[in-house]
Protein backbone atom coordinates (compact mmCIF):
# COMPACT_ATOMS: atom_id res chain seq x y z
CA UNK A 1 0.00 0.00 0.00
CA UNK A 2 2.81 2.24 0.76
CA UNK A 3 4.42 2.19 -2.83
CA UNK A 4 0.89 3.26 -4.50
CA UNK A 5 0.34 6.46 -2.05
CA UNK A 6 3.47 7.26 -3.28
CA UNK A 7 2.43 6.91 -6.89
CA UNK A 8 -0.45 8.65 -6.14
CA UNK A 9 1.53 11.96 -5.23
CA UNK A 10 3.43 11.39 -7.67
CA UNK A 11 0.69 11.55 -10.47
CA UNK A 12 -0.83 14.34 -8.15
CA UNK A 13 2.14 16.22 -8.35
CA UNK A 14 2.34 16.34 -12.37
CA UNK A 15 -0.97 18.73 -12.08
CA UNK A 16 -0.23 22.15 -11.42
CA UNK A 17 -2.91 23.33 -8.65
CA UNK A 18 -2.18 26.25 -6.57
CA UNK A 19 -4.89 27.98 -4.80
CA UNK A 20 -7.24 29.50 -7.27
CA UNK A 21 -5.81 27.17 -10.03
CA UNK A 22 -8.07 24.27 -9.01
CA UNK A 23 -9.97 23.47 -12.15
CA UNK A 24 -7.30 21.04 -13.74
CA UNK A 25 -6.80 19.12 -10.51
CA UNK A 26 -10.53 18.43 -9.38
CA UNK A 27 -11.56 17.52 -13.41
CA UNK A 28 -8.44 15.16 -12.85
CA UNK A 29 -10.13 13.37 -9.64
CA UNK A 30 -13.56 12.89 -10.45
CA UNK A 31 -11.38 11.08 -13.90
CA UNK A 32 -9.68 8.85 -11.29
CA UNK A 33 -12.87 7.97 -9.14
CA UNK A 34 -14.55 7.20 -12.70
CA UNK A 35 -11.93 4.88 -14.17
CA UNK A 36 -11.92 3.30 -10.61
CA UNK A 37 -15.85 2.68 -11.41
CA UNK A 38 -17.12 4.87 -8.29
CA UNK A 39 -19.48 7.66 -8.43
CA UNK A 40 -17.96 11.44 -8.00
CA UNK A 41 -19.58 14.58 -7.54
CA UNK A 42 -18.31 17.95 -8.19
CA UNK A 43 -19.50 21.40 -7.22
CA UNK A 44 -19.15 24.92 -8.09
CA UNK A 45 -16.10 25.51 -6.07
CA UNK A 46 -14.36 22.77 -7.64
CA UNK A 47 -15.01 20.12 -4.19
CA UNK A 48 -15.13 16.89 -5.39
CA UNK A 49 -16.87 13.80 -3.32
CA UNK A 50 -16.01 10.48 -3.89
CA UNK A 51 -18.56 7.72 -2.69
CA UNK A 52 -17.45 3.91 -2.73
CA UNK A 53 -19.67 1.23 -0.94
CA UNK A 54 -22.89 1.06 0.42
CA UNK A 55 -24.03 1.67 3.98
CA UNK A 56 -22.95 4.01 6.64
CA UNK A 57 -19.41 5.05 4.90
CA UNK A 58 -16.42 6.92 6.82
CA UNK A 59 -15.10 10.14 5.71
CA UNK A 60 -11.60 11.11 4.45
CA UNK A 61 -11.13 14.40 4.20
CA UNK A 62 -8.60 17.03 2.83
CA UNK A 63 -7.48 19.79 0.26
CA UNK A 64 -6.12 19.72 -3.25
CA UNK A 65 -4.67 23.38 -3.51
CA UNK A 66 -1.07 23.64 -2.24
CA UNK A 67 0.88 27.01 -1.59
CA UNK A 68 2.87 27.97 -3.92
CA UNK A 69 6.57 29.37 -2.86
CA UNK A 70 9.96 29.25 -4.53
CA UNK A 71 13.21 30.44 -4.24
CA UNK A 72 14.55 33.35 -6.33
CA UNK A 73 16.58 31.36 -9.04
CA UNK A 74 13.78 28.95 -9.61
CA UNK A 75 12.41 29.16 -13.19
CA UNK A 76 9.40 27.26 -11.76
CA UNK A 77 5.98 28.51 -13.44
CA UNK A 78 2.92 27.07 -10.65
CA UNK A 79 0.61 27.41 -13.10
CA UNK A 80 2.33 25.30 -16.25
CA UNK A 81 4.71 23.15 -14.39
CA UNK A 82 4.50 19.82 -12.39
CA UNK A 83 6.37 19.93 -9.25
CA UNK A 84 9.92 18.58 -9.78
CA UNK A 85 10.31 15.88 -7.19
CA UNK A 86 13.88 14.99 -5.67
CA UNK A 87 14.05 12.57 -3.02
CA UNK A 88 16.71 12.20 -0.52
CA UNK A 89 17.33 10.42 2.73
CA UNK A 90 13.92 9.24 3.07
CA UNK A 91 12.48 12.84 2.44
CA UNK A 92 10.34 13.68 -0.34
CA UNK A 93 11.54 17.60 -1.17
CA UNK A 94 10.91 19.83 -4.71
CA UNK A 95 13.27 21.63 -6.72
CA UNK A 96 13.68 24.15 -5.05
CA UNK A 97 9.68 25.21 -4.48
CA UNK A 98 6.97 23.77 -2.11
CA UNK A 99 5.89 20.37 -2.20
CA UNK A 100 2.38 20.20 -1.96
CA UNK A 101 2.49 17.55 0.56
CA UNK A 102 0.06 19.67 2.33
CA UNK A 103 -2.07 18.44 1.62
CA UNK A 104 -1.64 15.99 -1.57
CA UNK A 105 -0.56 13.45 1.14
CA UNK A 106 -4.73 13.04 2.07
CA UNK A 107 -5.13 13.28 -1.73
CA UNK A 108 -2.70 9.94 -2.09
CA UNK A 109 -3.60 8.40 0.96
CA UNK A 110 -7.57 8.47 0.05
CA UNK A 111 -6.77 7.44 -3.56
CA UNK A 112 -4.87 5.07 -2.35
CA UNK A 113 -7.93 3.46 -0.23
CA UNK A 114 -10.40 3.96 -2.64
CA UNK A 115 -8.05 1.67 -5.10
CA UNK A 116 -7.80 -0.90 -1.97
CA UNK A 117 -10.46 -3.67 -2.59
CA UNK A 118 -9.73 -5.58 0.81
CA UNK A 119 -13.26 -6.05 2.12
CA UNK A 120 -12.49 -5.30 5.45
CA UNK A 121 -12.82 -1.82 4.55
CA UNK A 122 -15.94 -0.13 4.96
CA UNK A 123 -18.19 2.17 2.82
CA UNK A 124 -16.07 5.71 2.15
CA UNK A 125 -16.82 8.97 1.16
CA UNK A 126 -13.45 11.07 0.16
CA UNK A 127 -13.84 14.74 0.12
CA UNK A 128 -11.51 16.91 -1.25
CA UNK A 129 -11.90 20.53 -1.17
CA UNK A 130 -10.74 23.71 -2.58
CA UNK A 131 -9.46 26.72 -1.70
CA UNK A 132 -8.59 25.95 1.69
CA UNK A 133 -4.94 27.94 1.69
CA UNK A 134 -6.76 30.87 0.85
CA UNK A 135 -9.47 31.10 3.32
CA UNK A 136 -11.22 27.57 3.44
CA UNK A 137 -13.00 28.54 0.69
CA UNK A 138 -13.93 25.00 -0.31
CA UNK A 139 -15.60 23.75 3.01
CA UNK A 140 -17.23 27.42 3.24
CA UNK A 141 -19.15 26.61 0.13
CA UNK A 142 -20.16 22.96 1.24
CA UNK A 143 -23.73 22.27 1.00
CA UNK A 144 -25.47 20.55 4.01
CA UNK A 145 -26.31 17.43 3.10
CA UNK A 146 -24.13 16.28 0.64
CA UNK A 147 -21.92 13.81 3.48
CA UNK A 148 -23.65 10.95 4.33
CA UNK A 149 -21.05 9.77 6.82
CA UNK A 150 -21.11 10.36 10.94
CA UNK A 151 -17.16 9.89 11.25
CA UNK A 152 -14.76 11.95 9.47
CA UNK A 153 -10.64 11.81 9.27
CA UNK A 154 -9.04 15.18 8.54
CA UNK A 155 -6.33 14.29 6.41
CA UNK A 156 -4.60 17.71 7.06
CA UNK A 157 -1.82 17.16 10.00
CA UNK A 158 2.03 17.76 9.77
CA UNK A 159 2.80 15.35 13.16
CA UNK A 160 3.18 11.58 12.76
CA UNK A 161 1.21 10.39 16.22
CA UNK A 162 -0.37 13.79 17.42
CA UNK A 163 -4.03 14.04 16.80
CA UNK A 164 -5.68 16.58 16.41
CA UNK A 165 -9.13 16.91 18.42
CA UNK A 166 -9.71 20.58 18.43
CA UNK A 167 -9.28 24.16 16.60
CA UNK A 168 -10.23 27.57 17.11
CA UNK A 169 -12.47 29.52 15.27
CA UNK A 170 -11.42 32.99 14.37
CA UNK A 171 -12.36 36.49 13.09
CA UNK A 172 -10.72 39.89 12.23
CA UNK A 173 -11.67 42.78 13.67
CA UNK A 174 -11.00 46.44 11.76
CA UNK A 175 -10.84 49.90 13.74
CA UNK A 176 -10.93 53.06 11.67
CA UNK A 177 -10.03 55.75 13.80
CA UNK A 178 -10.10 59.87 12.99
CA UNK A 179 -7.39 61.75 14.24
CA UNK A 180 -7.70 65.61 15.08
CA UNK A 181 -4.37 67.30 14.83
CA UNK A 182 -3.39 70.94 15.69
CA UNK A 183 -2.99 73.13 13.34
CA UNK A 184 1.03 74.55 14.01
CA UNK A 185 3.56 72.34 13.48
CA UNK A 186 5.98 71.13 16.32
CA UNK A 187 9.81 69.60 16.29
CA UNK A 188 9.39 65.95 16.13
CA UNK A 189 11.00 62.40 16.33
CA UNK A 190 10.49 58.91 14.87
CA UNK A 191 11.23 56.00 16.99
CA UNK A 192 11.23 52.45 15.76
CA UNK A 193 10.92 49.28 17.22
CA UNK A 194 12.16 46.18 15.16
CA UNK A 195 14.02 43.07 14.90
CA UNK A 196 11.09 40.94 16.95
CA UNK A 197 10.53 37.50 15.72
CA UNK A 198 7.09 38.08 15.34
CA UNK A 199 5.15 34.61 14.25
CA UNK A 200 1.72 32.83 13.64
CA UNK A 201 -0.50 34.70 15.84
CA UNK A 202 -2.32 31.65 16.63
CA UNK A 203 0.38 28.46 16.63
CA UNK A 204 3.08 30.75 18.51
CA UNK A 205 0.37 32.99 20.49
CA UNK A 206 2.23 31.19 23.78
CA UNK A 207 5.83 31.30 22.81
CA UNK A 208 6.38 34.12 25.17
CA UNK A 209 6.97 36.55 21.96
CA UNK A 210 6.72 39.96 22.60
CA UNK A 211 4.29 42.30 20.07
CA UNK A 212 6.32 45.29 18.64
CA UNK A 213 3.16 47.49 18.66
CA UNK A 214 2.01 46.97 22.26
CA UNK A 215 5.71 46.91 23.64
CA UNK A 216 6.40 50.56 21.85
CA UNK A 217 2.98 51.89 22.73
CA UNK A 218 3.36 50.94 26.40
CA UNK A 219 6.87 52.40 26.80
CA UNK A 220 6.43 55.73 24.64
CA UNK A 221 2.99 56.10 27.58
CA UNK A 222 5.25 55.74 30.64
CA UNK A 223 6.94 58.39 29.17
CA UNK A 224 4.18 60.99 28.15
CA UNK A 225 5.11 60.60 24.90
CA UNK A 226 2.78 62.84 22.29
CA UNK A 227 2.31 60.98 19.42
CA UNK A 228 2.10 62.67 15.51
CA UNK A 229 1.43 59.50 13.86
CA UNK A 230 1.74 55.44 14.22
CA UNK A 231 2.70 52.93 11.82
CA UNK A 232 3.10 49.16 11.83
CA UNK A 233 3.26 47.11 8.63
CA UNK A 234 2.98 43.35 8.66
CA UNK A 235 0.25 41.01 8.52
CA UNK A 236 -3.22 40.38 10.74
CA UNK A 237 -2.74 36.92 11.84
CA UNK A 238 0.73 37.60 12.91
CA UNK A 239 2.91 38.63 15.79
CA UNK A 240 3.95 42.59 15.43
CA UNK A 241 7.53 42.14 14.24
CA UNK A 242 8.05 46.16 14.19
CA UNK A 243 5.98 49.56 14.73
CA UNK A 244 7.57 53.20 14.21
CA UNK A 245 5.44 55.99 15.96
CA UNK A 246 6.60 60.27 15.50
CA UNK A 247 6.36 61.99 19.25
CA UNK A 248 6.93 65.63 20.16
CA UNK A 249 10.55 66.27 20.61
CA UNK A 250 9.24 67.65 23.94
CA UNK A 251 9.70 64.12 25.17
CA UNK A 252 13.26 63.89 23.31
CA UNK A 253 15.08 64.08 26.73
CA UNK A 254 13.48 61.03 28.62
CA UNK A 255 13.55 58.73 25.29
CA UNK A 256 16.80 59.13 24.94
CA UNK A 257 18.12 58.50 28.55
CA UNK A 258 16.17 55.40 29.25
CA UNK A 259 16.86 54.16 25.19
CA UNK A 260 19.63 51.64 26.02
CA UNK A 261 18.34 50.47 29.18
CA UNK A 262 14.79 49.39 27.49
CA UNK A 263 16.37 48.07 24.47
CA UNK A 264 18.47 45.84 26.95
CA UNK A 265 15.45 44.42 28.99
CA UNK A 266 13.84 43.50 25.28
CA UNK A 267 17.26 41.96 24.23
CA UNK A 268 16.13 38.97 27.22
CA UNK A 269 13.39 38.19 25.25
CA UNK A 270 13.63 39.45 21.61
CA UNK A 271 17.58 39.04 21.16
CA UNK A 272 17.23 40.78 17.50
CA UNK A 273 15.52 43.80 18.76
CA UNK A 274 16.69 47.40 17.95
CA UNK A 275 15.02 50.69 19.16
CA UNK A 276 15.91 53.40 16.84
CA UNK A 277 15.45 57.76 17.50
CA UNK A 278 16.01 59.65 15.23
CA UNK A 279 14.71 63.60 14.15
CA UNK A 280 11.75 63.51 11.89
CA UNK A 281 11.68 67.45 10.96
CA UNK A 282 8.44 69.35 11.99
CA UNK A 283 5.24 68.51 11.32
CA UNK A 284 1.92 68.54 13.06
CA UNK A 285 0.77 66.53 16.19
CA UNK A 286 -2.22 65.30 17.03
CA UNK A 287 -4.33 66.87 19.68
CA UNK A 288 -3.65 66.06 23.45
CA UNK A 289 -6.93 64.30 23.23
CA UNK A 290 -6.29 62.43 20.79
CA UNK A 291 -3.07 61.43 21.43
CA UNK A 292 -4.21 59.88 24.80
CA UNK A 293 -6.86 58.09 22.87
CA UNK A 294 -4.75 56.60 20.85
CA UNK A 295 -2.09 55.94 23.08
CA UNK A 296 -5.25 54.23 25.43
CA UNK A 297 -6.53 52.26 22.93
CA UNK A 298 -3.06 50.72 22.24
CA UNK A 299 -2.59 49.82 25.45
CA UNK A 300 -5.87 48.67 26.36
CA UNK A 301 -6.47 46.17 23.35
CA UNK A 302 -6.32 42.45 24.64
CA UNK A 303 -3.65 40.94 23.06
CA UNK A 304 -1.71 37.81 23.67
CA UNK A 305 -3.38 34.54 25.41
CA UNK A 306 -6.69 35.13 26.81
CA UNK A 307 -7.49 31.67 28.36
CA UNK A 308 -6.66 28.73 28.16
CA UNK A 309 -8.66 25.19 27.46
CA UNK A 310 -10.37 23.97 30.56
CA UNK A 311 -10.13 20.33 29.16
CA UNK A 312 -6.62 20.33 27.77
CA UNK A 313 -4.25 21.62 30.10
CA UNK A 314 -2.00 24.08 28.82
CA UNK A 315 -3.15 24.68 25.77
CA UNK A 316 -4.96 28.08 24.60
CA UNK A 317 -8.34 27.91 23.93
CA UNK A 318 -8.76 31.75 23.47
CA UNK A 319 -6.20 34.69 22.25
CA UNK A 320 -6.22 38.25 20.41
CA UNK A 321 -3.44 39.40 18.44
CA UNK A 322 -2.88 43.42 17.26
CA UNK A 323 -1.48 43.16 14.41
CA UNK A 324 -1.05 46.03 12.02
CA UNK A 325 -1.64 49.63 11.81
CA UNK A 326 -1.61 51.52 8.90
CA UNK A 327 -2.21 55.38 8.82
CA UNK A 328 -3.28 58.51 6.32
CA UNK A 329 -3.11 62.02 7.50
CA UNK A 330 -6.50 62.32 9.60
CA UNK A 331 -7.16 57.81 9.89
CA UNK A 332 -6.20 55.43 11.34
CA UNK A 333 -6.50 51.87 10.68
CA UNK A 334 -5.83 48.83 13.37
CA UNK A 335 -6.63 45.07 13.32
CA UNK A 336 -6.79 42.57 16.15
CA UNK A 337 -7.21 38.89 15.54
CA UNK A 338 -9.52 36.57 17.30
CA UNK A 339 -9.02 33.32 17.75
CA UNK A 340 -11.10 30.67 20.07
CA UNK A 341 -12.40 27.18 20.35
CA UNK A 342 -15.29 28.40 22.69
CA UNK A 343 -17.56 30.72 20.67
CA UNK A 344 -18.56 32.61 24.46
CA UNK A 345 -14.83 33.61 24.61
CA UNK A 346 -14.44 35.02 21.04
CA UNK A 347 -17.68 37.40 21.88
CA UNK A 348 -16.61 38.59 25.10
CA UNK A 349 -13.06 39.20 23.46
CA UNK A 350 -14.76 41.45 20.80
CA UNK A 351 -17.05 42.97 23.38
CA UNK A 352 -13.89 44.17 24.74
CA UNK A 353 -12.57 45.77 21.87
CA UNK A 354 -15.91 47.10 20.50
CA UNK A 355 -15.66 48.96 24.24
CA UNK A 356 -12.43 50.21 23.98
CA UNK A 357 -12.87 51.18 20.40
CA UNK A 358 -15.78 53.63 21.57
CA UNK A 359 -14.26 55.13 24.38
CA UNK A 360 -11.61 56.05 21.55
CA UNK A 361 -14.14 57.07 19.21
CA UNK A 362 -13.13 54.47 16.63
CA UNK A 363 -15.36 52.55 14.12
CA UNK A 364 -15.41 48.96 14.17
CA UNK A 365 -15.94 46.52 11.48
CA UNK A 366 -15.77 42.62 11.76
CA UNK A 367 -14.38 40.51 8.71
CA UNK A 368 -12.96 37.22 7.84
CA UNK A 369 -15.26 35.12 10.68
CA UNK A 370 -14.81 31.34 10.51
CA UNK A 371 -16.27 28.82 13.45
CA UNK A 372 -13.88 26.90 15.65
CA UNK A 373 -14.62 22.86 16.55
CA UNK A 374 -14.72 22.88 19.58
CA UNK A 375 -13.33 19.33 21.79
CA UNK A 376 -15.48 16.89 22.42
CA UNK A 377 -15.30 14.55 25.84
CA UNK A 378 -17.02 11.60 24.35
CA UNK A 379 -16.06 10.81 20.72
CA UNK A 380 -16.06 6.82 19.91
CA UNK A 381 -13.90 7.78 16.95
CA UNK A 382 -11.05 9.28 18.93
CA UNK A 383 -11.59 6.22 21.53
CA UNK A 384 -10.74 3.67 18.48
CA UNK A 385 -8.60 5.67 16.86
CA UNK A 386 -6.44 5.64 20.48
CA UNK A 387 -7.02 2.20 20.74
CA UNK A 388 -5.64 1.42 17.25
CA UNK A 389 -2.17 3.14 17.41
CA UNK A 390 -1.39 1.52 20.76
CA UNK A 391 -2.50 -2.00 19.27
CA UNK A 392 0.18 -0.64 16.55
CA UNK A 393 2.82 0.75 17.90
CA UNK A 394 2.85 0.22 21.35
CA UNK A 395 2.24 3.74 22.99
CA UNK A 396 -0.46 6.28 23.11
CA UNK A 397 -0.67 8.81 20.83
CA UNK A 398 -0.79 12.74 21.93
CA UNK A 399 -3.92 14.19 21.85
CA UNK A 400 -4.04 17.71 20.92
CA UNK A 401 -5.66 21.08 19.90
CA UNK A 402 -4.43 23.78 17.01
CA UNK A 403 -4.80 27.61 18.07
CA UNK A 404 -5.51 28.05 14.14
CA UNK A 405 -8.00 27.24 11.75
CA UNK A 406 -8.81 23.84 10.24
CA UNK A 407 -11.77 23.02 7.41
CA UNK A 408 -12.65 20.58 11.00
CA UNK A 409 -14.84 23.71 12.40
CA UNK A 410 -16.38 24.70 8.51
CA UNK A 411 -17.37 21.17 8.54
CA UNK A 412 -18.60 20.61 11.80
CA UNK A 413 -20.68 23.91 11.83
CA UNK A 414 -22.96 22.25 8.76
CA UNK A 415 -22.55 18.50 10.13
CA UNK A 416 -22.40 19.09 13.97
CA UNK A 417 -23.26 15.47 14.35
CA UNK A 418 -20.09 13.86 12.66
CA UNK A 419 -17.37 13.02 15.01
CA UNK A 420 -14.32 14.26 13.73
CA UNK A 421 -10.30 13.50 14.43
CA UNK A 422 -7.34 14.70 12.51
CA UNK A 423 -4.10 13.25 11.91
CA UNK A 424 -1.41 13.20 8.84
CA UNK A 425 2.53 12.23 8.79
CA UNK A 426 5.64 13.93 9.82
CA UNK A 427 5.94 16.84 7.27
CA UNK A 428 7.99 19.82 7.77
CA UNK A 429 8.51 23.21 6.47
CA UNK A 430 5.49 23.62 5.00
CA UNK A 431 4.56 26.92 2.47
CA UNK A 432 8.20 27.10 2.30
CA UNK A 433 10.56 26.02 -0.61
CA UNK A 434 12.23 23.78 2.19
CA UNK A 435 9.21 21.55 2.74
CA UNK A 436 9.64 17.96 2.88
CA UNK A 437 7.72 14.56 3.52
CA UNK A 438 8.93 11.48 5.47
CA UNK A 439 8.51 8.88 3.43
CA UNK A 440 8.61 6.25 6.06
CA UNK A 441 6.18 8.09 7.90
CA UNK A 442 3.92 8.63 5.29
CA UNK A 443 3.85 4.51 4.90
CA UNK A 444 3.19 4.32 8.50
CA UNK A 445 0.22 6.14 8.37
CA UNK A 446 -1.43 4.65 5.16
CA UNK A 447 -0.72 1.17 6.86
CA UNK A 448 -2.62 3.24 10.34
CA UNK A 449 -5.68 4.69 8.39
CA UNK A 450 -6.46 1.41 7.02
CA UNK A 451 -6.31 -0.78 10.22
CA UNK A 452 -8.40 2.30 11.68
CA UNK A 453 -10.91 2.02 9.06
CA UNK A 454 -11.27 -1.79 9.74
CA UNK A 455 -12.13 -0.83 12.95
CA UNK A 456 -14.40 1.72 12.52
CA UNK A 457 -16.16 -1.11 10.26
CA UNK A 458 -17.54 -3.26 13.19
Amino acid sequence: MEGRVLYWFRELSRIPRVSGDEQRVSDWLVAQAKAMGLVAEQDETLNVIIRKGEGNPVILQGHMDMVGEKEADSPHDFHTDPIRLVEKDGMLYADRTTLGADNGAAVALALSLLEDDDPALPSLEVLVTSGEEIGLLGANALAPGKLKGKMMLNLDAETEGEFLVSCAGGQTVLLDLPLAREEGELPCLEVSLKGFRGGHSGIEIDKGRLNAIKELGQWLKRHGARLAGLEAPGKFNAISRRATALVTAESADTLIKDHQSQQALWWETEPEAQLVIREAGSMKPLSPGASEALMALINGLPNGIYTLSPDLPGLVESSSNLGVITQEEDRLSLSVSIRSSAPDKMNEIEQTVRDLAGKAGATVRVQGAYPGWAYEKDSSLRDSAVRVWERMFGKAPQLNAIHAGLECGVIKSKYPEVQMLSMGPNMYKVHTPQEHLDLASMGRMAQYIKELLKELKH
